[in-house]
């Protein structure tokens, strides 16, 4: 390839693509806000979603200074797809502006972004050099709050396999309680084990953790999958955890003591998932060298 011709094409990636894409991302993290702010389980998305953007950003760069080859195939109609596959969204905003908490709209809006995204990333850089995208946009379907159905359902089976754990554990130590349904029997009081305390929010933040520090370190993808199962299976012995302390105080002190540590049990559960989540992960990228491009970044900035 020439390499004027090469220049130029680089050249349009370079500064139209960050143009494009940061209109496109803009939009429709706009379009998510509000869930975000309204919904406490989806809070951690306003942290994660910067997040985002600087891994995105940095595997842009990535991209941007690598050559770009003789990768010409088929590119005009990749152009046409990322073009097309925006359409939808002459639908979908006007239902966005009638309700902006619609949870359909909001995953129909960001599979027309990905899309988009993807293709014309694609079209610019070639489909190997994009693969490395790919697990940062598993990131963004972290951000987007789930179908109400769905969230139900993992929300209810949640509360119901921690309340049954920790009725199934409590008399094996001494605490003997009765489950009704999601509530404890306390001494002739009811403690109610609720959706809320389904662990559902930590269960989405670690994964998004997990997510985002599997792509700062740079693993493999199988180290990738491990460490998704560790946070997960973290996140939720973690609130099992935190249940059972809730219980047992509940039971000794009773359910006044119980709402007074509420907040703080569940402030310190997190902090000990959050923990063991990120030291997983340095222990899983431990003599990789070359490997932590992005952290070895953070920590210029910082």
């Amino acid at each position: 390839m020439a390499p004027n011709l090469m220049l130029a094409q680089k050249n349009q990636a370079g500064l139209l693509f960050p143009v494009f894409l940061g209109i496109l991302w803009f939009q429709h993290f706009f379009a998510l806000f509000p869930t975000w702010w309204e919904l406490p389980t989806y809070r951690y998305a306003l942290i994660a979603a910067p997040l985002w953007a600087f891994l995105f950003i940095d595997r842009f760069r990535e991209l941007w200074s690598l050559d770009l080859g003789n990768e010409q195939r088929g590119r005009p109609l990749l152009l046409a797809g990322a073009l097309v596959s925006l359409l939808p969204l002459m639908v979908i905003r006007p239902l966005q502006q009638v309700d902006q908490f619609w949870r359909l709209p909001l995953w129909g809006h960001t599979l027309c972004v990905l899309s988009a995204s993807i293709l014309s990333l694609i079209w610019a850089f070639g489909w190997p050099r994009c693969r490395r995208l790919l697990i940062i946009n598993l990131l963004v379907l972290v951000l987007v709050p789930l179908p109400s159905a769905l969230e139900s359902f993992i929300s209810g089976n949640l509360t119901r396999m921690v309340a049954q754990g920790v009725a199934t554990l409590l008399p094996l130590v001494g605490y003997p309680i009765d489950l009704m349904g999601n509530a404890m029997m306390v001494k002739g009081q009811i403690l109610d084990v609720s959706d809320g305390c389904s662990g559902l929010r930590s269960f989405q933040a670690s994964l998004m953790l997990a997510v985002f520090l599997g792509e700062c370190y740079r693993m493999a993808l199988w180290r990738r999958v491990i460490l998704l199962g560790v946070a997960l299976g973290v996140a939720i012995l973690g609130n099992g955890a935190r249940i059972y302390y809730l219980t047992t105080v509940a039971y000794d002190k009773g359910l006044q003591a119980e709402a007074e540590v509420h907040d703080p049990a569940g402030l310190f559960a997190i902090t000990v998932v959050y923990t063991a989540i990120g030291l997983a992960a340095w222990g899983f990228s431990r003599g990789r060298r070359g490997r932590s491009i992005t952290i070895t970044r953070i920590r210029k900035f910082s």
